[in-house]
């Protein structure tokens, strides 16, 4: 479907028009949803949550490439569709704490009742420390990583906390 847009651009000839049809976005239940390409279901499946478009795309490819199923929500609405979904098994969420339509922890409870076997990551760009947070980001059982981070170090902390969930998992 063509929303009917055009770009425009200033040149010393006067402006010029370009058009081309542009294709709605944010319609449907997922509008911020990226799949790996494989949908292999050996592969763990990662629901991302941030709002911001640039870090969920530049984190989706990384994880893809370490070899994740990746799903992606711009805010707290999509990530509820998504794990409200009986299709979809999610082995973590990574989750921003702060988000435009919720504070993360909020989600994140919502999240685990719909999804109760995901384990959860929180991300955010205030420090471990910041009052913001409180004790949250230290109490025990909280998987937290500060921004800014790698895409290395994403992947290695979700390969840890599901290693320590399997281990557990097996040990009960």
């Amino acid at each position: 479907m063509s929303t009917g847009g055009s770009l425009g651009t200033p040149s010393p000839w006067g402006a010029m028009i370009f058009r081309a049809p542009l294709a709605k976005t944010g319609n449907g239940p997922y509008p911020h949803r990226i799949m790996s390409p494989s949908n292999d279901a050996s592969r763990p499946s990662i629901l991302l949550v941030d709002d911001d478009a640039h870090l969920r795309y530049l984190f989706t490819i990384g994880l893809q490439k370490r070899g994740f199923n990746v799903i992606t929500a711009g805010s707290a609405e999509d990530a509820l569709h998504v794990a409200k979904s009986p299709a979809i098994l999610l082995d973590m969420i990574v989750m921003d704490l702060v988000l435009p339509d919720s504070w993360g922890t909020e989600v994140a409870m919502e999240l685990k009742e719909a999804q109760p076997a995901a384990e959860v990551v929180f991300i955010s760009g205030y420090a471990k420390d910041d009052p913001i947070l409180g004790s949250f980001a230290s109490a025990a059982g909280v998987h937290f990583l500060p921004k800014p981070f790698t895409v290395n170090e994403l992947s290695d902390l979700v390969h840890r906390v599901l290693d320590e969930a399997k281990s557990k998992n097996s040990a009960e």
